[in-house]
């Protein structure tokens, strides 16, 4: 019997938990089952398991438990102390860690009992049955890990739990950052204490700075909003400017924004702490990046993570592109699904062989003995081509993401990187560790992940918050662990960079600008849930806000004003009115896999000040009785909300469940389409950003009107050394035909004004300087030069592109543009390198080609034969366009979410994003869905015969409920599209769809206007005098005049109002909208909004 001066544990004759007994004889088991003690566990949950039910007492605390047989077991360090005991497994005997890679120890019993693991090879679970350890990584442990511990203890209250946990802090030895004088029972409590104070109030302010003068006025901003942090993310401090490093060391610090480096860093800290704020950064826990100076060049650090290792078979010289690989004896070849899945689904990339790295194109024949490596960039990342003999030994590299390096987590390069990034956090008084990517650790397992955080705490001068991607603290962090931090921390959301913040964003093709509304949401569902985290942020990446973005867009300071407001008044809410607004939240609409998971609403708290006393009132934006969405929300992505997008008198049968009331109402007044334009082909995403250039005397000519005689240019450029690892392109159009010499030698002869034209011209580009000679009247373009990628460098290339918004750093262009020179008359020879073009002129850079045609619309009616990935739905090329069919045979409601098939099309859409076609419908009930990356647009097949179907955008469908948004549409580049999916998303059961589709086109927006507009409810009118242009704001709160604002926010002007009857009655009626002018009659997004009954919080006596 073990015995604690709180509690006995007895174990029975088969080693299973017997009695768990108070020291008065109140027992702590449950009357059933009281556990199964220790059991071994094979890799897979069919293999067999061995319980180990003998105890065998050893002495000087050690006992032995073993299987029946003795042949296998486990010997424990058992230490009976005051509060608990703790069992510390210090040898396995006999255990074949191979088959037998976990063991479990369970005990069940009441909530009184509790269990903590002692490190970071441990993992506890919390269970309301009772105590259950796992030991998941038994063969990871003994050298360089212990194999693990856990305290089993008995708390009767949760202060009690807190002292307990402190006590096994201090007595067992737990890590914790660096403290004056000794490690003791008082020092955990003052630094627990000191913890709490810092972080009692989380408020944060995301803020993107370019240089110092921004960061510093980025900080009156912060101030103003009343929040305690000033968070930087990785784009604005570290020295590689993007979310991953690419060529510096993972702590490294960005002189753009701080000239002096660590010493800036440091100086902008204090200058936060004297305003009562704290510093807090972004950061990716560890990553060693492709071109770091340290780790990687000038050669590869042996002590990077590696998952095989083994010998090359034939010699190779620095040329050679293919590698034959023996894998050391005993590679378990099974393991090569788990690295495919750690590196989401594709092989690592990199390779080292010596001082050499090398990117790997493919594996070969990894079911052979011999391994063929195809496709090598020999001399990865500047490391430099050698020649390897043959026996020399090959390793594979750990490469997370296929964008970055980590350590060994079992070598002291580990110990290296967390202590490079203590080190800052140090000295320059940095108030978080954020582990984001904290995954990369975790190739053995989670322990990895854990041991890697552990170093990093261990080596804190100081206390510090901390959060992982996972959305939890590390485990180690002890202060997360006790329950007065859990009360402290109560009503936070997990998420990152998002949960409770109000959002400030411009608009963008992609999204409109932020509104007020959505920051009352965000900063009411914080003061719902008791949170202590009121922020501000960008919701996209990277999430700071830019003083120039604060200052464009018009109602910062309401945004600001909101966020502060809802700050003090959660501070008055009672328990009863936080539950009043969190029951308004219901669960979230999960229509699709990739919803959304967040709690949904019917309303918005909206916050509204009184003489004496806040007034937070319900308000309703108006809705269908179907069709819908609710109010909800996404991380970083912030609000998603109810809206509807008609065309001027449209009807609307909206439902009103608050009292009769003349509402309130914002609309914007979009752009018009005309469907009768004719479509024209281009290659818009070449052409984008770009413009046309000509000579001067061709400047009144060039480019749309009479063909002039031909001009010549010429353009002197370098290639890197490495250039022949990669391809070329000379992109163009022409008005209307050009001649091209490259390096003297001619490379094509064509050309089109309405289509972009690609020449490869590789093979007359060589390392150094190049010309490039043309004749034409016009020309717009770019050389583009990619490198050779392998799947996993054009994996990367994509990720830098969606996530940093910026190109390859492998890559480079050399855009057509005003450093050209040329001349009408050109002396024989001009084409050649050696040719004297100083008398030359510069070139004229005309109007910007822009991407995408001046006029009409772009086509994108795939034929049956271009379908990809067509999988359970049929498509046939019909007489006028494309049949497209779906059976479902399933008595449930099918939808292919992830399965809709695509064409290939490239086409910039930045000012084409309306879709337009005709559909023949069935009736079956079915979506319809036209899809470009990141973006859905839906036509419910609701109706028999022929339609024309016209959608102004693709963010449409995020406020349609029998579809609404997913978390693929939460990042769209309309200037980047490569493919079109077509196809159903949903079939009802027991369903043929089948449709035919004609004329599919993106739409030209067309600027048009709204004028005097007429806002009808039943018999009641409220008439604007005055025009709202495509883009602006409409926006009426009441009394004589309605506001309208720019696409930003800004206020432009008051229209008077005259008002007749102008009420919406409770209950359902029907509201149009209407206007003289325009043409086309624009497209509006509307919302018509109702007060419900107002909560009222006493403002506090002055």
């Amino acid at each position: 019997m073990m015995q604690t001066e709180r509690f006995t544990l007895e174990f029975d004759d088969a080693a299973r938990p017997r009695a768990l007994n108070l020291l008065d004889g109140n027992p702590l088991l449950t009357t059933l089952a009281h556990g199964d003690g220790f059991v071994l566990h094979g890799e897979c949950p069919e293999s067999p398991q061995v319980r180990l039910e003998r105890l065998v007492p050893q002495g000087d605390n050690r006992l032995l438990v073993t299987a029946r047989d003795g042949g296998q077991g486990i010997l424990l360090e058992v230490k009976e102390r005051a509060h608990y005991i703790t069992f510390r497994i210090v040898e396995l005997q006999g255990i074949d860690t191979a088959a037998f890679g976990r063991l479990d120890f369970s005990l069940n019993a009441d909530s009184r009992v509790g269990v903590m693991e002692l490190d970071h090879m441990t993992v506890v679970q919390d269970d309301p049955e009772g105590v259950r350890v796992s030991w998941p990584y038994l063969k990871h442990g003994g050298t360089e890990n212990p194999y693990g511990g856990f305290a089993l203890y008995v708390a009767q209250d949760p202060a009690d739990e807190d002292d307990i946990i402190l006590h096994i802090w201090v007595d067992e030895g737990l890590p914790h950052p660096q403290v004056e004088g000794p490690w003791d029972l008082a020092a955990a409590r003052d630094l627990v204490a000191e913890w709490q104070r810092k972080y009692a109030d989380q408020s944060q302010f995301y803020l993107e700075a370019q240089n110092p003068e921004e960061l510093y006025e980025g900080v009156q901003y912060a101030e103003r909003a009343g929040v305690k942090d000033i968070y930087l993310f990785t784009n604005t401090w570290h020295a590689d400017g993007g979310f991953w490093p690419r060529a510096s060391l993972n702590w490294a610090v960005r002189k753009d924004v701080f000239p002096r480096g660590e010493a800036d860093l440091r100086a902008f800290s204090n200058h936060l702490e004297s305003k009562g704020m704290h510093l807090k950064i972004h950061w990716v826990s560890g990553g060693i990046c492709e071109h770091d100076p340290r780790y990687i060049l000038p050669q590869p650090d042996p002590r990077l993570a590696n998952w095989i290792t083994g010998q090359l078979v034939a010699a190779v010289d620095t040329k050679e592109t293919t590698l034959l690989f023996k894998p050391e004896p005993g590679f378990d070849k099974r393991s090569l699904d788990a690295v495919v899945n750690n590196h989401r689904g594709q092989m690592p990339s990199h390779v080292r062989v010596g001082a050499e790295l090398i990117q790997v194109g493919s594996f070969g024949d990894t079911d052979a003995e011999i391994w063929t490596l195809r496709d090598c960039v020999r001399g990865a990342s500047g490391t430099g081509a050698r020649q390897h003999a043959t026996g020399v030994e090959l390793t594979g590299l750990q490469r997370p993401y296929n964008i970055v390096f980590t350590p060994d987590v079992d070598s002291t390069l580990l110990d290296e990187m967390a202590e490079g990034f203590a080190g800052l956090v140090n000295r320059c008084r940095i108030m978080n560790v954020e582990y984001d990517g904290y995954e990369i650790h975790g190739y053995a397992g989670r322990w990895g992940c854990e041991k890697f955080a552990t170093k990093v705490y261990a080596a804190l001068d100081h206390t510090v918050a901390s959060n992982t991607s996972g959305g939890s603290a590390p485990r180690c962090w002890i202060e997360y662990r006790l329950n007065s931090t859990k009360e402290l921390m109560r009503g936070n959301n997990p998420a990152t960079h998002g949960g409770y913040s109000a959002a400030v964003m411009l608009d963008s093709p992609m999204r409109p600008a932020s509104r007020v509304t959505e920051a009352h949401f965000s900063m009411s569902k914080a003061a719902a849930n008791d949170s202590n985290r009121f922020s501000l942020t960008k919701p996209q990446p990277m999430f700071g806000i830019s003083p120039g973005t604060l200052k464009q867009h018009g109602r910062t300071d309401e945004i600001i004003e909101v966020v502060c407001d809802w700050k003090e008044v959660s501070r008055h809410l009672s328990a009863e009115q936080r539950q009043t607004m969190r029951a308004t939240f219901g669960p979230p609409e999960l229509r699709l896999r990739d919803a959304s998971r967040d709690p949904s609403s019917e309303i918005v708290w909206m916050l509204r000040h009184a003489p004496t006393a806040w007034h937070i009132v319900p308000v309703r934006v108006l809705t269908r009785h179907g069709g819908d969405i609710k109010w909800h929300s996404w991380q970083e992505h912030g609000p998603i909300m109810p809206r509807q997008f008609i065309k001027p008198g449209q009807p609307l049968r909206l439902l009103n469940p608050n009292p009769a009331q003349a509402p309130r109402f914002t609309v914007q007044c979009l752009s018009g389409f005309d469907p009768t334009e004719p479509t024209v082909t281009v290659d818009p995403v070449a052409l984008q950003g770009l413009y046309w250039i000509c000579d001067k005397a061709a400047a009144n000519t060039a480019s749309h009107t009479a063909h002039a005689e031909s001009v010549h240019f010429r353009k002197t450029f370098n290639v890197p050394a490495d250039f022949r690892a990669g391809t070329a392109r000379f992109l163009f159009a022409t008005d209307d035909h050009l001649e091209l010499w490259v390096n003297g030698v001619q490379a094509g002869e064509g050309g089109s004004r309405t289509q972009m034209t690609a020449w490869d011209i590789t093979p007359y580009l060589k390392a150094g300087e190049n010309l490039l000679a043309v004749a034409a009247t016009s020309v717009v373009g770019k050389l583009e030069i990619v490198p050779v990628r392998t799947a996993a460098q054009q994996r990367e290339a994509e990720h830098v592109a969606g996530f940093e918004g910026k190109a390859a750093a492998d890559s480079f262009e050399i855009p057509i543009d005003t450093s050209w020179r040329c001349a009408a008359v050109a002396s024989m020879g001009w084409q050649q390198a050696e040719f004297d073009d100083s008398g030359w002129g510069p070139v004229v850079s005309l109007v910007d080609a822009g991407g995408a045609p001046v006029t009409g619309s772009i086509p994108l009616q795939p034929a049956a034969s271009d379908m990809q990935e067509t999988c359970d739905m049929a498509f046939a090329d019909t007489a006028n366009g494309l049949q497209i069919s779906c059976d479902n045979a399933a008595d449930e409601r099918r939808t292919f979410e992830d399965a809709i098939p695509f064409c290939s099309r490239r086409v910039d859409m930045t000012r084409h994003r309306g879709i337009g076609l005709e559909v023949t419908g069935d009736g079956s009930g079915a979506l319809l869905v036209i899809r470009i990356p990141g973006r859905d647009y839906l036509v419910p097949i609701d109706f028999t015969g022929s339609r024309y179907i016209e959608i102004p955008k693709g963010e449409v469908s995020w406020a349609d409920d029998r579809w609404g948004w997913r978390v693929a549409t939460h990042h769209a580049d309309y200037a980047q599209v490569d493919r079109i999916h077509l196809g159903f998303g949903a079939v009802p059961g027991k369903t043929r769809a089948s449709v035919e589709i004609r004329n599919l086109r993106a739409l030209r927006e067309i600027s048009t206007q709204l004028q005097d507009p007429v806002i009808q409810i039943g018999a009641g009118t409220l008439r604007c005098t005055g025009a709202v242009q495509s883009s602006e704001y409409l926006e009426y709160s009441g009394g004589q005049t309605a506001r309208v604002y720019d696409r930003n926010w800004n206020l432009l002007r008051d229209l008077p109002v005259e008002t007749v009857d102008f009420s919406m009655p409770n209950g359902e009626e029907t509201v149009t909208i209407t206007g003289s002018g325009g043409s086309p009659v624009p497209w509006l997004d509307v919302q018509i909004m109702t007060d419900g009954t107002a909560l009222v919080v006493a403002k506090p006596e002055a």
